[in-house]
């Protein structure tokens, strides 16, 4: 199996939930298995399919403060994106290529991350969806699951400012709701709180063992895949039927 490589850029946080999209309809048409890496090019929130804005996120804040509030099509927690505070991987794949069974797919998913962390010399370990530093997650991941394809996408925090974090985002404070699924917070660290590193050697680091042991080729988006993402953008991804459907 070849996988498309779709390197390093730097999107706006509505274009980059569109190409999520993009891909997971690319993976079920019949293409190649897809490794993507992204930093955000503006502030954004963005929460699970399924959790309720309301309980998840202090909006009038957001708003005040210009920051886009996003759904994601996967599932998992709340989360508060920076640039240049954060890359994000994602993985997408037929069915096949992995675990059908959840909790196996993440452990699968999650270990090229924490190979690329023993090889900066961390020591990591795996606990559900996320990666932990101790007692402290490193990394956080979610899964969205179709009949013809699986993405896993998830973050590796760089640096972390958690006051501004949590200005905007409730983490141990969102309220349990009846209406979505509720974050589970826990406490977090990035690299630049254990390693002396720069981001450029974090993102080698990542997409080396991304790419290690899968032959792969590098590709760029189509122009077809681009006008697709661009009308996702417009009619699902900055409208608040979507963002705040619940």
């Amino acid at each position: 199996m070849k996988w498309r490589v779709v390197e390093l850029e730097r999107l706006h946080p509505h274009l980059a939930m569109a190409l999520e999209e993009v891909v997971m309809e690319y993976v079920s048409g019949g293409g190649d298995p897809v490794i993507h890496l992204w930093e955000w090019e503006g502030k954004a929130v963005t929460v699970g399919n399924s959790q309720s804005v309301e309980g998840e996120v202090f909006l009038s804040r957001c708003k005040n403060s210009g920051i886009p509030v996003i759904r994601r099509i996967s599932s998992g927690g709340t989360m508060f994106h920076v640039p240049g505070n954060e890359i994000v991987y994602s993985v997408c794949t037929p069915p096949g290529a992995i675990d059908n069974d959840v909790n196996r797919s993440h452990i699968q998913m999650l270990e090229p991350i924490s190979e690329a962390f023993r090889g900066l010399g961390l020591d990591p370990t795996i606990d559900g969806n996320s990666i932990m530093i101790g007692k402290r997650k490193i990394s956080g991941s979610a899964q969205k699951r179709a009949a013809k394809a699986i993405l896993h996408h998830g973050t590796v925090l760089y640096e972390v400012n958690e006051w501004e974090m949590f200005s905007y985002i409730k983490g141990d404070k969102a309220a349990s709701s009846t209406k979505g699924a509720c974050s589970n917070y826990r406490p977090v660290t990035s690299i630049q709180d254990l390693l002396d590193i720069s981001m450029d050697e974090l993102i080698k680091a990542v997409f080396d063992s991304l790419v290690s042991d899968r032959e792969h080729y590098i590709s760029s988006w189509t122009e077809k895949e681009l006008k697709r993402a661009a009308d996702l953008r417009n009619s699902k991804y900055s409208t608040d039927n979507w963002n705040l459907r619940i």
